[in-house]
């Protein structure tokens, strides 16, 4: 099994979890700060998707470690907020802080971006990430607004409003796509049944944090939730319980987390450099 994760010293890095070391390292091509990072798998093998703050996204080959493709986004060179891989890894999505959106074929997209979509206001865009089905793009930004995107014909199919108005930070789709889960600012996490376009469950971060990162088990069971204290939370999603609590030992911010695809084991990576395995069970 192989992590990806990226830091601000134009690195990013896949790691061998059995063997606990670094694989590779995928050094950004123009020397910036790696701001996100997606892993997936395409008919060529698994690949990465990075952005940086000087507004480049790479995709890289993860089995060797080498750069297979890179991309300008030309609006008005701004950096990379968030990136996504779609379901079948033939596509990329990224968005940056002027509230632009791209959609691109990696393999055959020109180099230089420009938005296939903008959010309505020029909002920065803080999350995106696909359907699983692929058919869809969610991506949230800083007013608490999430806009769901048609990718075959480049339409706003959805407009989804945190009630808490405060700016989303994360989202994420359940493994079966009836689910978007969104986590705020306020420390307020969202469940949007898809289909109805309403919220269905309210779940609170203990710690009154703000929500930095989400994610689905692979079963859809369990979500995780990173927050700004250091904390990350399990929550059974049908009974909307918290289950565990993992504290971070370095008591900083955790920025991102990700379930193994066994489900068994969480990743959470911080503000302090440092990515902590959690064994579930």
């Amino acid at each position: 099994m192989t992590l990806a994760a990226a830091d601000e010293n134009d690195d990013a890095y896949l790691w061998n979890v059995a063997a606990r070391t670094p694989s590779a390292t995928l050094a950004d091509p123009h020397s910036q700060a790696v701001t996100t990072v997606a892993f997936g798998s395409s008919r060529s093998g698994a690949i990465v998707a990075t952005g940086d703050s000087d507004a480049y996204i790479s995709v890289w080959n993860a089995a060797k470690g080498t750069p297979a493709a890179l991309f300008t986004i030309l609006d008005y060179n701004e950096g990379v907020d968030s990136v996504a891989i779609s379901p079948d890894g033939s596509t990329v999505a990224g968005a940056d802080v002027n509230g632009g959106i791209f959609i691109f074929n990696w393999q055959t997209a020109p180099i230089l971006l420009t938005p296939t979509f903008s959010t309505p206001d020029g909002s920065p865009v803080n999350s995106v990430t696909f359907s699983p089905n692929g058919a869809m793009l969610a991506t949230a930004d800083v007013t608490g607004k999430i806009f769901l995107w048609n990718v075959a014909n480049r339409k706003l199919a959805a407009t989804l409003t945190d009630p808490g108005s405060s700016g989303v930070s994360s989202i994420a789709f359940s493994p079966g796509g009836a689910t978007l889960a969104a986590g705020d600012r306020n420390g307020k996490i969202f469940l949007w049944n898809v289909a109805t376009r309403t919220p269905t469950t309210t779940l609170t971060d203990p710690g009154s944090s703000g929500v930095n990162s989400i994610a689905f088990s692979p079963d859809g069971a369990t979500l995780a939730a990173g927050d700004g204290n250091g904390s990350t939370f399990l929550w059974d999603v049908a009974a909307g319980t918290r289950t565990a609590t993992f504290t971070d030992p370095g008591s900083r911010g955790v920025s991102s987390v990700a379930f193994g695809s066994n489900g068994a084991t969480l990743a959470a990576g911080d503000f302090n450099g440092s990515i902590y395995l959690w064994l579930i069970g």
